[in-house]
């Protein structure tokens, strides 16, 4: 009894004559056709398949598409697909457009060498990424610009294997093992219920490692950053993160799980300046609004009358009602203004104003002193931030502990080389100032741009033409340039994620999405930066992680990497 008789007796179809006695006669085995990607349908399936589809339709029995699917356990498209490649091997050119282009590329040499299938595999790839498409928009590309086409199982075949292939390659890759400083920046991307969890080395912008999970908690956690840190050696490691309640207790899990390996690692942690500051920024404008709100509610209260000009007591005593509600509201948004603005000084690296690069005991002190000042202002939405200040008040300002241990050998060399502490100063000042004020209209500050200016040509003309002194700028700019101070780094690949995720409407286990996010990966850790500080390089050439090619060679190229090199 063949294969197929019992597929079609669990699925209790029985088609009339002639296609019931052809169906029931194919061999459950037999030759498979050439270059065949389903070596379970055999030529003979494939013929009967090409014969069902080449009926006239109105003599075509009612879903013996569907059937036919089921049967032989494929995609409908996959079912048009042998129809096509049957006819244009057996009848010659047709009269449709789909049998004449599959014709022309069976015949035609140079249409072979281009829809070959590392061509069709490269175009695929680089349609998921950067082209962020779904996979039918995927089957539009590939028939506009190779004029072939594919089903839809072969691309999730595809897009699965390679994001296994892709996994392997990230396992095997050797991170820098000379590293005595680590810094990573840490966050959640949640796509269909399940959170991506990265870890992203905010210098280069490398992804350090991702994981997709059913949930995001403490020991998940901890095994990621465990796993981060393998092969390191002694290592001292920053981490950046914001402030979800569930990270202390991964940090305290993973220096236990390090420290029953035998594994040297100091970990501190900064927590996201950014996140307190716009919360205190978004508060300060929610309190100026309904303090405008209240006060222009007094102000109705103040125009006349229009008959007899004169306000009336009841409106006199709106008024002073209106009044008693709107000066609180004022006192405490000018209040709170004041501190928020301090809060924002605690936390800075640079004073903006004298160039001076800020001291830890004084950060520290205004700090508390501006929580400390907030407390007393009566407001649940200041109390609120005022429980987060105080929670990570002392995770806050980590930055400045590793800025002050590494700017002492810059002065030291400033010293021998200006001579005179003064000259030191002032150097030190101005380079700071400099690139403070650049910094700031990076970041959209436009009105800072004339003080930039100004400030770059005042370092210029110390500087001249000494070689030394501009030695020493560029390194102090790069060691204000390396301070981390949030997890920006994290929040900027999930803004380079999200839009690509939502292409994809759903993954159907967790596999597939993590089979998706190696992709993604490897995609963006050898593509090469097109703006900004890191133009012209990709975050693994920055990172000095090396990729080699399944033969290999080096390469730069992620595709080649997964075994698709470009066309000769």
């Amino acid at each position: 009894m063949s294969r197929v008789y019992q597929t079609a007796t669990a699925n209790a179809v029985a088609w009339p004559t002639p296609i019931e006695q052809i169906y029931q006669a194919l061999p459950a085995s037999g030759q498979t056709a050439p270059r065949s990607r389903r070596q379970d349908v055999s030529l003979a399936d494939r013929l009967f398949i090409a014969a069902l589809l080449h009926t006239p339709r109105d003599l075509r029995p009612h879903g013996i598409v569907s059937w036919a699917a089921t049967v032989f356990r494929t995609s409908r498209q996959t079912l048009y697909d042998i129809r096509d490649w049957v006819g244009s091997a057996v009848i010659g050119p047709a009269d449709t457009d789909s049998l004449r282009a599959e014709l022309r590329a069976v015949q035609t040499p140079d249409r072979v060498n281009e829809a070959g299938p590392n061509r069709v595999a490269r175009l695929i790839l680089s349609l998921l990424f950067p082209g962020g498409m779904a996979y039918r928009p995927i089957q539009v590309g590939l028939h506009e610009a190779l004029d072939t086409s594919r089903s839809i199982g072969f691309i999730s075949g595809l897009l699965q294997r390679d994001g296994q292939r892709a996994g392997r390659i990230l396992a095997a890759l050797k991170w820098p093992d000379n590293t005595h400083e680590l810094f990573l920046s840490r966050d959640e991307a949640y796509f269909s219920d399940r959170p991506m969890m990265l870890t992203v080395e905010p210098h280069s912008l490398a992804i350090k490692s991702g994981h997709v999970e059913d949930r995001a908690d403490g020991q998940r956690w901890a095994i990621s950053l465990v796993l981060d840190l393998a092969g390191l050696g002694p290592v001292r490691l920053q981490v950046s993160e914001d402030g979800a309640s569930f990270y202390p207790l991964s940090l305290d899990l993973a220096r236990g799980l390090l420290e029953a390996e035998g594994i040297d690692c100091q970990i501190t942690v900064q927590k996201d300046v950014w996140h307190i500051l716009d919360a205190a920024t978004s508060l300060q404008a929610a309190l100026d609004r309904a303090a405008q709100k209240a006060l222009g509610k007094m102000l109705n209260y103040e125009h006349p009358t229009p008959a007899g000009g004169m306000l009336h007591l009841s409106q006199v005593r709106a008024w002073d009602k209106a009044r008693q509600l709107a000066e609180p509201l004022m006192t405490l948004a000018d209040q709170t203004r004041f501190w928020v603005d301090c809060l924002h000084d605690a936390l800075e690296i640079v004073d903006l104003r004298s160039g001076e690069i800020r001291d830890f005991a004084i950060n520290q002190w205004l700090l508390r002193h501006t929580i400390q000042a907030l407390a007393r202002l009566d407001h649940p939405r200041i109390a609120k931030l005022v429980n987060t200040l105080a929670e990570q008040e002392p995770e806050l300002l980590t930055f400045m502990h590793w800025l002050d241990e590494h700017i002492g050998p810059w002065r030291a060399d400033a010293r021998d080389h200006f001579q005179e502490p003064e000259l030191v100063l002032l150097f030190e000042r101005a380079v700071a100032r400099a690139w403070r004020l650049a910094r700031a209209v990076d970041n959209g500050q436009v009105r800072l741009r004339p003080a930039a200016r100004r400030a770059a040509a005042h370092l210029q003309a110390l500087i001249g033409r000494d070689p030394v002194g501009r030695e020493l700028a560029d390194r102090l700019h790069g060691l204000l340039a390396a301070v981390v101070r949030t997890s920006c780094a994290s929040e900027t690949i999930n803004a380079i994620l999200k839009p690509l995720m939502w292409a994809h409407r759903h993954f159907p286990t967790r596999q597939a999405a993590a089979n998706w996010l190696n992709l993604f990966i490897l995609w963006h850790n050898m593509r090469p930066f097109q703006r900004g500080q890191r133009a012209g390089h990709s975050p693994f050439e920055l990172a000095g992680v090396k990729v080699y090619t399944p033969d290999g060679r080096q390469t730069d190229d992620w595709l080649e990497a997964l075994g698709y090199p470009r066309a000769a």
